[in-house]
């Protein structure tokens, strides 16, 4: 794995969320409480959460969706033929 670790916290009052995301690895998101002294001091216990979930799976499953149902084509109507333009500007002599 690489060095390179990205980690956003967001806070909202007392609450706070924190991603994590190290190259080649889908991010890890915690909740907690706190101010953002709290939070960064926590910041080791989440990180060791986040490295140890990697080691195991580093990407979120694969998901299965069943076949998209092929769409026919709509037959197109012609256009009704478009009405003449009035001249709105009123001749200058």
């Amino acid at each position: 794995m690489s060095d390179e670790t990205k980690i956003v916290i967001t806070l909202k009052g007392t609450a706070a969320t924190v991603g994590v995301q190290k190259t080649n690895c889908d991010p890890a998101f915690f909740k907690g409480e706190g101010d953002l002294a709290a939070v960064v001091a926590n910041l080791n216990g989440l990180m060791a959460q986040a490295t140890s979930k990697w080691e195991t799976n580093p990407h979120y499953p694969k998901s299965k969706l069943p076949p998209a149902a092929p769409v026919a084509p709509q037959p197109r109507q012609p256009a009704a033929p478009a009405a003449p333009k009035v001249n709105a500007q009123r001749p200058m002599l």
